[in-house]
């Protein structure tokens, strides 16, 4: 995706991450918002300017099951070449895992050294201000560290050791970024953290500036309205758009597409709430209400449980701090409301 200016989150993150450590910071937002390709510009910007170090350990697309899955993700051999430290498109000089000798690393996989420790260790010889990031944190929400009969929670353990990197020794910045804003609820509500995080929305941009790269780019007025209109701010729909442009399809070829594709998601979910035991007119009722408005406080009721489900499904969004819904994105709005209407209910 390409970087897409946005001078106002670039100021904010790099003054911040130039402050003294002390607190786990929560960089949340929906899905396909900018949150990892934002970090990573921030980053970028700040190694240039030397006396930075930054870890980055994406989730994403790892299986996770149990402590060595671990191991490896956070761990390489010193040995190992180089050419490991450039993955999913990082620059060289955002490191990727912690590089021990090959004895120390089977010494962790055996338990007898802590992996901690030796994290914290390297962060003290690393030269200048110190970043960790986690993308996607919430996917070692179900990895424990021990056996089935006493198990002990990766996530736990983790903030207690991000608490002492931050709050207690004022070592390194921690960023866990996630789109599973109902996760991030439940760390919003823990009591024992709720004195040591704090929490950055990424949205989706301003229009303003969409407007100005599809100018860049060569749209036309119309073409322009035409993709804010059925598609909004989206930003991975609009790069898809732009590069179908290159390839000479229309763009209002293309803005139908999105639409159709966000209509066939939202009627798939449907289709299958019946085989997991739900009623597909509830769910309907949920999303009628939100044409209604641009967000809705979410009462926590029994409607909770089948918002979450909207929410994974990309059809809404959660914001956990302001307690809003909202449709996920202007396609999916487009597509509700035509759902709606060939469904013959009234008020669509």
């Amino acid at each position: 995706m390409r970087f897409i200016d946005r001078d106002e989150e670039l100021r904010f993150l790099k003054a911040y991450l130039e402050t003294e450590p002390n607190a786990i910071t929560f960089v949340y937002g929906p899905k396909s918002s900018g949150k990892s390709v934002l970090m990573k510009k921030v980053i970028e910007d700040l190694l240039k300017g030397g006396g930075f170090t930054a870890f980055y350990f994406d989730l994403r697309g790892r299986l996770i099951s149990g402590y060595d899955g671990i191991v490896d993700m956070l761990f390489a051999d010193e040995g190992v070449s180089e050419t490991r430290e450039v993955e999913k498109g990082l620059e060289f000089g955002i490191f990727s895992y912690f590089r021990v000798r090959k004895t120390v690393r089977e010494e962790i996989r055996n338990r007898k050294v802590d992996p901690f420790y030796l994290m914290e260790e390297a962060l003290r010889k690393a030269e200048g201000k110190k970043l960790i990031v986690f993308d996607e944190l919430q996917r070692l929400k179900n990895v424990y560290l021990n056996s089935p009969v006493n198990q002990k929670s990766l996530i736990e353990e983790l903030f207690n050791f991000f608490v002492r990197l931050t709050k207690v020794e004022h070592l390194s910045h921690v960023f866990a970024l996630s789109s599973d804003t109902f996760f991030i609820e439940e760390i919003y509500a823990n009591s024992s953290l709720s004195e040591s995080s704090e929490y950055y929305l990424v949205d989706d941009p301003p229009e303003e500036i969409v407007k100005t790269y599809l100018l860049e780019e060569g749209f036309s007025t119309e073409e322009i309205e035409c993709v804010l209109d059925g598609i909004g701010p989206l930003l991975w729909a609009v790069n898809q758009i732009v590069v179908k442009k290159r390839a000479g399809v229309s763009v209002e070829e293309s803005v139908s597409s999105l639409i159709d594709d966000a209509y066939s998601k939202i009627l798939t979910f449907l289709s299958g709430l019946e085989v997991r035991g739900s009623i597909r007119d509830e769910y309907i009722r949920l999303l009628k209400k939100l044409l209604e408005g641009p967000a809705k406080v979410v009462p926590f009721d029994e409607d909770m449980r089948k918002y979450k489900e909207l929410a994974d499904a990309e059809i809404v969004f959660y914001d956990p701090l302001k307690g809003e819904v909202r449709i996920r994105s202007r396609a999916k709005l487009h597509a509700i409301r035509r759902l709606i209407k060939e469904m013959g209910i009234d008020g669509a």
